[in-house]
């Protein structure tokens, strides 16, 4: 996965993570990373954790979203760090010319309200709020990236499973997406908006159109990585061969992101565990990719290869079953 790719594709789908999940971790510690990144060179955007005030444990979908989408946070931080000095400029210029009837904080009160109408059973409500967010929250308030095309939509998902009003709704935005991707498949921004909304319907036969129709046009598809073990009960392994690539060039790749990441966090030796369980998990689940691919022989050699780089439990026991 390269930094560019990873860039050109991840600002979009850019998921939350905490280092930990076990035990289950409060909902209100999980969104500020991307905008403490997204600031750190012209303090241009201001704002505080996602759901500050959401007192609740994750469910589930959360979890699992937050460890199979969070190996590419840091990946996606690298990238921003090298190259948001004059987007950040021209985001500047573009805040003091533009015309506002919201804010940042109105943004994040559409979200919140969004989930505590859901909570209380006011589906209809809380699917305005979803369609308000989902279509202004980039124009006032640009952190808000990874938060809209990864919690939000598996939020508004959610909803969509005891209100089917909001799953219509959802599908239609995807089509309406897809629909202006088409126009031009090359885009990489439009293409990880609809991969975000068709992952986050766990609608694979979309998704893996979408990745050929990506991949015959240029444009990146490394956040599939990330959903491995999924598409590997599908059953596709030419699929998931595809996506892979060469294992050892992908190994090669992840390790060179490790070492940016670690390069980058080296006043940060407190996140380093983090960092590595979470390049531990991505190395894993390529190892058991592999071994359904190419054989048992060929994944472990592919094991020793991860092992001198990074030797942990996780990396160690990922074959046992095969």
């Amino acid at each position: 996965m390269t930094s560019h790719s990873v860039l050109n594709h991840g600002l979009e789908i850019f998921p939350i993570f905490t280092l930990r999940v076990d035990p289950v971790p409060k909902r209100s510690s999980l969104v500020a990373t991307f905008r403490r990144i997204y600031d750190l060179e012209h303090d241009l955007l201001q704002s505080s954790l996602y759901a500050t005030n959401r007192n609740m444990a994750l469910r589930p979908l959360d979890r699992y979203h937050m460890r199979m989408k969070g190996l590419v946070i840091l990946l996606v931080a690298i990238s921003t760090l090298a190259s948001t000095s004059a987007q950040n400029a021209d985001s500047k210029q573009s805040k003091a010319s533009a015309s506002r009837t919201y804010t940042a904080a109105d943004v994040q009160r559409s979200l919140d309200r969004a989930e505590q109408f859901r909570s209380d059973g006011k589906y209809e409500q809380a699917l305005k709020e979803h369609i308000w967010y989902h279509k202004n929250a980039l124009r006032y308030d640009p952190a808000q990236y990874g938060v809209r095309l990864s919690f939000a939509l598996s939020d508004w998902a959610e909803l969509g499973q005891v209100y089917p009003p909001a799953l219509h709704a959802l599908r239609s935005i995807r089509n309406e997406t897809l629909t202006t991707y088409t126009k031009n498949p090359s885009e990489s921004l439009m293409f990880g908006e609809v991969m975000s909304i068709d992952l986050a319907l766990n609608d694979w036969q979309s998704v893996k159109s979408l990745f050929y129709q990506g991949r015959k046009n240029g444009v990146s598809d490394d956040i599939l990585m990330l959903h491995l073990d999924q598409i590997l009960q599908t059953g596709d392994l030419k699929w998931a061969s595809d996506i892979v690539g060469d294992p050892a060039k992908k190994l090669d790749e992840i390790k060179r992101e490790r070492d940016v990441s670690l390069s980058a966090l080296s006043s940060r030796k407190d996140l380093a565990n983090g960092v590595d369980g979470m390049f531990a998990s991505q190395i894993a689940t390529l190892l058991k990719t592999t071994a359904k691919i190419h054989g048992l022989p060929a994944a472990r050699k592919l094991q020793k290869q991860a092992l001198k780089f990074l030797d942990t439990s996780e990396i160690r026991n990922a074959l046992n079953a095969s």
